[in-house]
């Protein structure tokens, strides 16, 4: 992990501390962290990754040519980082604020109305089964289709747009089922 600190403090002696860089702290930073992502299967250690202060002070990095350009590097970086920041926090608002509404807006076990509702709807809703919502269909021989992947967390793609390198034979696309535009799919 890299930082710069912006007052004096004290450390464990697990810290390597530098000072007196010649060259933009920020640009400094983000040069090295590119390096280390990079080499990041050469680390050592399996759960925790560490490099030993020597092998880090043998690095070679990248520089530019003018302390103005590493400026102006450093700049937009670190506003990608406050950018990136200040989304994920939203990212983590909304996922809360979703699973807040999917408890109060859909009845709780044994209840028949929920918690919240948009303005304008009442009344009581029903218990069905799922079968009875929809209906199961298996479609075979659609070898002409496209085939889709199911990513978790991540969706349904094609296939091919896929950058996981899943390997499957062609040939048997004949034993896929046809999924039609609309339907839900359960993985």
């Amino acid at each position: 992990k890299l930082s710069i600190i912006p007052y004096d403090y004290t450390t464990s002696q697990d810290i390597l501390s530098l000072s007196d860089i010649n060259r933009n702290e920020l640009f400094v930073v983000y040069s090295l962290y590119n390096k280390l992502k990079r080499e990041i299967g050469l680390v050592q250690g399996t759960a925790i990754k560490g490099i030993t202060k020597e092998d880090l002070i043998s690095k070679k990095l990248s520089v530019a040519p003018s302390l103005n350009e590493e400026e102006v590097i450093g700049s937009f970086f670190t506003l990608l980082d406050t950018l990136i920041t200040h989304h994920q926090h939203k990212y983590d608002q909304l996922r809360n604020l979703k699973k807040a509404m999917l408890e109060k807006m859909f009845p709780r076990n044994g209840a028949d109305v929920p918690e919240i509702r948009f303005k304008g709807f009442e009344g009581a809703w029903e218990y069905r089964e799922f079968g009875d919502v929809f209906y199961e269909y298996s479609e075979k021989d659609c070898d002409d289709l496209p085939p889709l992947m199911i990513i978790q967390g991540g969706g349904t793609i094609l296939r091919e747009k896929s950058d996981r390198n899943l390997m499957y034979n062609k040939e048997n696309l004949s034993h896929y089922k046809l999924v039609n535009e609309g339907d839900l799919i359960v993985h």
